[in-house]
């Protein structure tokens, strides 16, 4: 891979990155067709803590958005530079296992709670890809590196998971309240409970707080992630500008609403 990438990526704001070789990673089904490479990035999206009622990654507009439309010019730099070759980027919506195709990149190590820990920015990254047609390089800043941290295994985010959706047996999405709270439909009782008791109206982020390997992170630097709403209110949710920019959009408005409902209902 051409050090020209690497410029590009840095360029435009992506600081931590690798590269696999199609045939090394994990995905079910190829983005695109004649994948020969994938460029693995984090994105990074910590900024100083303050009260929010919502999960960290939902303070900012949609990152779906910001991030496709970052990588949508780094993809035409690339394309233009490199005629013929064809990069599609993705987040969230590859088949790629992305978690397991950034530990393979070096870029961090994999946490009891799923989520990829990064030595710099912690796990407040998202992880993004762009799979390529050009094949595998071996330029020395895109090749797979050493994480540089290691799980404590103090047991902090199992402690901390308020249902015990962590556990040494691995994750129970059932018992998340992070995922419970984006569900659609009726909730059983015991659902609404964990709803009702919850610290946010949407998301959690107890399992990352508690981490002691996010202690000392970095803030972000991208500026799609430093404006946020810490604090979601109802009239919010109901002005269709500010709603269908943002992160919980794609759920329709009933879920979240429900949500500050049941809350209202227990005080």
């Amino acid at each position: 891979m051409k050090y020209y990438i690497a410029d590009v990526l840095e360029k435009n704001g992506i600081r931590i990155f690798g590269e696999l070789p199609a045939e090394e990673a994990e995905t079910l089904k190829p983005p695109m067709e004649n994948v020969r490479s994938y460029i693995v990035m984090l994105l990074p999206y910590h900024t100083p803590d303050v009260k929010r009622n919502v999960a960290k990654f939902a303070c900012f507009p949609d990152y779906h958005t910001s991030i496709k439309a970052l990588l949508g010019k780094v993809c035409a730099e690339l394309e233009s530079k490199y005629r013929g070759e064809k990069f599609k980027p993705s987040v969230d919506s590859s088949p790629l296992f992305e978690v397991k195709c950034a530990a393979k990149c070096g870029l961090g190590i994999i946490g009891k709670n799923g989520l990829l820990i990064n030595d710099t920015y912690g796990s407040y990254c998202f992880i993004a890809e762009i799979a390529s047609t050009m094949e595998s390089g071996k330029s020395d800043n895109l090749l797979p590196r050493e994480a540089g941290i290691a799980c404590k295994e103090c047991g902090a985010c199992i402690a901390a998971c308020p249902h015990g959706a962590l556990s040494a047996a691995g994750f129970d999405a059932a018992k998340c309240v992070s995922h419970v709270s984006q569900k659609k439909g009726k909730l059983t009782p015991e659902e609404e409970r964990m709803i009702a008791s919850a610290d946010y109206i949407w998301g959690c982020d107890r399992c990352q707080d508690s981490c002691p390997l996010n202690e000392r992170i970095k803030d972000t630097h991208l500026r799609c992630f430093m404006e946020t709403t810490p604090i979601v209110t109802e009239e919010l949710i109901n002005d269709p500008e500010f709603f269908n920019a943002s992160a919980f959009a794609w759920r329709g408005r009933e879920p979240i609403l429900r949500n500050i409902r049941l809350q209202k209902e227990k005080k």
